[in-house]
């Protein structure tokens, strides 16, 4: 496959694939270094955000708690209160950085949320000019929905702002663990923070002259199981991570300064005594501040929180630039790389091949006068100039010396001519000679031969009619042989059929004997079965005779032998029928005797009659034999006739053969003298020619 490309694109594709090879790589890593930046920024503009909100939602809950307990009151506020003040001064840019950080951000549903901000923190602006100029008026005077108002927005702000935080939080959800559990210490903070806020709201608001929510102490309950909850959920899950001093400071402090058993038993003791109308032993301006100060803490914990998110995300995004700016640097050296090196190849190594190739050419077509480039060079291209130079001075030597050569050629072939010129004057007169005195001799050849073929020729025609007639002879001496063979068969057929005769007869007075032994023994079993009858036909006598005296000894007993008397008589009918019985078997008995007797006559009659049988075969198989040994004298006879007549024809047609061979023989002799004639004057023809050539040479 490679074969069909040059070295130089071979290797200007090698060095371009590496070249992209590595670009791939580096542009990789660019990449991903691009999209860390960029998350890195995203996080970093979601965190200065989320502190922007955190920031409004502390204030303005501060703003609304003032507020909500300074419109209501009889006092007349010459100034605002340090705490609104405060509050406000804080709250306002915050709203403001957060609105312009929204419209710079893009997640689901960013446009609305920032249009829902911008008209929330109009109409908050109007109720601050408002709020602040009905405080410096008697209560009369105020605007009696301005509590209401105030109340319904902030508290609809404060909703949007967590709506807005939880946003932010979810646009940049598991892009970094780091950001993710700071966050969720931050949330988990700002959650406790609000339960303390509430719970410091149940004390500052009566305290202020404000009415007792309903049930205040179970209300007190609610709102601190919600702040010890929340925050072992935010202790426990700051245990599970690596915190830095900073925050854990924060929290340590927190956990010190708010949950301390003096401010606990303060507050609850303060919620007591308004519940039960005596004094509390402190005022609404010495707990506020206690109580603002208090709730710092949870602030403190979740704005360091944002703090080291903030701080990681710029770490990650300048961390991300740095990565971007090497990535993209060694990408630019890998891409000059790559050029300089496909360059250098070329310049180095596929030009002075394409010389070095022009070079090869030019010596190939026979121009030893070329030059060879590059011979100073101290690398491979160097050597290889080297090695063609000593090539091209070699092809010089060469040339001379085949100069050299063709003159040294040319002496020696006129010297060889001249040789050949007195070689082909020998060789005419030596073989010359030989040629004439082979031509002579194929001529007497010739006629000896013409005279074999004509004689061979005569004796094989008589031999062909000598072998005729003792063939004639041979095939009636070969059918007299037949016959007497064809009568030779006929009486071993013969013989062996008497033979089988005699066998069967043989066979026959066996199975006859055997036949009247079988009789004999039925005669004898007749003899004894008729023994048995006349035993049985005595056990009937006696049998009937018992019976009888049964009888009368039952006729003797009266009525109670009436059933032996049955018995007896039945035992006498049946001894009465096995004598019946008995005399018919006997009958059939003495006629089975006189039967088996006549049957054994008769077989001895006929066994008699098959040994005369027997006797007549074998006589006649006897004969028969004679008959057949005369006429297989008669056989071997006839054969050595015809076996020395086949002798006599076979001689003769071997003489007839050898006659015909040798006239064959004659003739090949003739063709083969008349053939050498041919060859001789042919040869004579190719010596005049070959010398004529060797002269012309």
């Amino acid at each position: 496959m490679f074969k069909r490309f040059s070295v130089k694109a071979l290797l200007t594709w090698v060095i371009a694939l590496l070249a992209l090879g590595l670009v791939t790589v580096l542009a990789s890593g660019a990449w991903e270094s691009a999209r860390s930046y960029a998350t890195a920024a995203r996080i970093s503009a979601v965190t200065r955000v989320s502190q922007d909100v955190f920031t409004s939602l502390h204030n303005l809950r501060l703003d609304r708690a003032s507020a909500l307990r300074d419109l209501p009151a009889d006092r007349v506020f010459a100034t605002l209160t340090p705490q609104l003040e405060t509050s406000r001064k804080a709250e306002m840019p915050a709203l403001n950085a957060t609105l312009a950080g929204l419209r710079t951000l893009d997640f689901a549903g960013h446009e609305d949320l920032a249009t829902s901000l911008q008209g929330a923190i109009s109409r908050l602006a109007d109720l601050h000019t408002e709020s602040t100029a009905a405080l410096s008026r008697p209560k009369a005077e105020r605007r009696p929905s301005l509590l209401t108002d105030y109340n319904r927005e902030t508290a609809a702000l404060l909703e949007l702002l967590d709506r807005i935080s939880a946003q932010l939080v979810k646009s940049v959800k598991l892009q970094d663990p780091y950001v993710d559990q700071l966050f969720q210490i931050k949330q988990l903070a700002w959650t406790t923070r609000n339960a303390a806020g509430d719970t410091a709201l149940l004390v500052s608001n009566p305290l202020a002259g404000q009415p007792l929510v309903k049930e205040p102490l179970q209300r007190y309950a609610t709102l601190t199981s919600q702040i010890d909850s929340t925050w072992a959920v935010l202790v426990e899950f700051a245990a599970s991570m690596p915190l830095p001093d900073q925050l854990s400071s924060r929290i340590e402090a927190a956990k010190r300064e708010f949950f301390s058993p003096t401010f606990m038993d303060l507050r609850l003791n303060t919620l007591k005594a308004l519940m039960a109308g005596t004094p509390p032993g402190i005022t609404a301006e010495e707990w506020t501040p206690l109580a603002v100060s208090k709730l710092a803490y949870f602030q403190a914990v979740a704005q360091t929180a944002l703090d080291l998110a903030e701080q990681h995300a710029q770490n990650r995004q300048a961390d991300a630039f740095r990565s971007l700016l090497i990535q993209s640097g060694l990408l630019l050296l890998s891409a000059v790389f790559g050029i300089a090196m496909i360059v250098v190849v070329t310049r180095r190594v596929t030009r002075p091949l394409e010389r070095m190739t022009t070079v090869m050419k030019s010596l190939a077509a026979g121009d030893l006068a070329v030059t060879v480039s590059d011979t100073d060079r101290s690398d491979e291209v160097g050597a290889m100039a080297q090695a063609v130079l000593v090539f091209r001075e070699e092809m010089a030597r060469n040339a001379d010396l085949e100069r050299e050569n063709a003159e040294t050629r040319e002496r020696a072939e006129a010297e060889r001519h001249q040789a050949m010129q007195a070689l082909a004057d020998e060789f005419e007169q030596a073989v010359g000679g030989i040629i004439r005195n082979v031509s002579t001799s194929s001529d007497a050849l010739h006629q000896t031969a013409r005279s074999m073929s004509t004689t061979a020729q005569e004796t094989s025609s008589r031999s062909t009619a000598v072998a005729a007639a003792a063939e004639q002879a041979s095939t009636n001496v070969v059918m007299v042989a037949s016959s007497a063979e064809e009568l030779g068969a006929s009486v071993d057929e013969i013989s062996r059929q008497v033979e089988q005769s005699a066998s069967l007869s043989a066979s026959a007075v066996a199975e006859a004997a055997r036949t009247g032994e079988v009789i004999r023994e039925l005669a004898q079993a007749a003899s004894r079965i008729g023994d048995f009858i006349g035993l049985i036909s005595n056990i009937a006598s006696k049998t009937n005779l018992l019976a009888l005296n049964a009888t009368i000894e039952a006729a003797r007993a009266g009525d109670a032998g009436k059933g032996f008397a049955v018995v007896a008589s039945e035992v006498k009918d049946l001894a009465s029928q096995t004598g019946k019985a008995t005399e018919e078997i006997e009958a059939q008995i003495s006629a089975i005797q006189r039967t088996t007797e006549h049957a054994v006559q008769v077989i001895e009659n006929v066994s008699n009659q098959i040994r005369q049988m027997s006797d007549v075969a074998t006589g006649i198989s006897a004969a028969v034999e004679q008959q057949g040994v005369a006429t297989k004298e008669i056989v071997r006879n006839v054969d050595q006739a015809a076996t020395g007549t086949n002798t006599v024809t076979s001689h003769i047609a071997d003489v007839a053969r050898t006659a015909d061979q040798t006239g064959t023989a004659a003739s090949e002799v003739l063709s083969a003298s008349a053939t050498l004639s041919e060859q001789a004057s042919h040869l004579e023809t190719q010596m005049r020619r070959f010398l004529g050539t060797i002269r012309a040479a």
